[in-house]
């Protein structure tokens, strides 16, 4: 008797009948899609936009955003996607110009965790944010779709940017 529970514990620490497979280990492989550089206009606002991200590498990904008008640039914003325990965080900054940190962000980045991944697309939430509650990236050939989605309840609109791959 002592003998099959042995056996029994020793199958089931190997991966035997009842063992509960390991969960593979998150990556950020399935973000690449986002890697290069983006770009976008806004004629009625006279803004140009431009995001970059890096491809991953080890457990982070860096990207940035700025937005210049009239031919200044009026916003920077950081980002950066880096793996935790529990898989991909998004974590960014805005900064105005002179690199001065917007004030709301005092206590720390925005911070959004992974909700869904896709064949090129890839959803970050945060359920307490009022604005953005959630941040959809789509890609599809050369254009990369950003979506800043509002809370249900919030007194914002959803804001959507099409961007095209970078010529330069």
């Amino acid at each position: 008797m002592k003998l099959m529970v042995l056996l029994t514990a020793a199958a089931c620490a190997l991966g035997g009948p009842g063992a509960q497979p390991e969960p593979p280990a998150p990556t950020l492989d399935g973000l690449a899609f986002l890697a290069g550089a983006w770009e976008a206009k806004d004629e009625a606002e006279g803004e140009q936009m431009r995001e970059v991200w890096d491809m991953p590498r080890g457990d982070a990904m860096v990207g940035h955003f700025s937005i210049v008008a009239s031919g200044k640039a009026v916003l920077y914003e950081l980002l950066v996607i880096e793996l935790d325990e529990t898989g991909p965080v998004m974590r960014l900054r805005h900064f105005g110009p002179g690199l001065e940190p917007w004030a709301s962000e005092a206590a720390g980045p925005l911070t959004m965790r992974l909700a869904e991944l896709g064949e090129r697309r890839a959803v970050f939430e945060d359920p307490a944010r009022a604005f953005p509650r959630r941040v959809v990236y789509t890609r599809e050939g050369d254009r990369l779709g950003v979506l800043l989605e509002p809370a249900p309840d919030a007194d914002r609109e959803a804001i959507t940017i099409s961007f095209e791959r970078a010529t330069e």
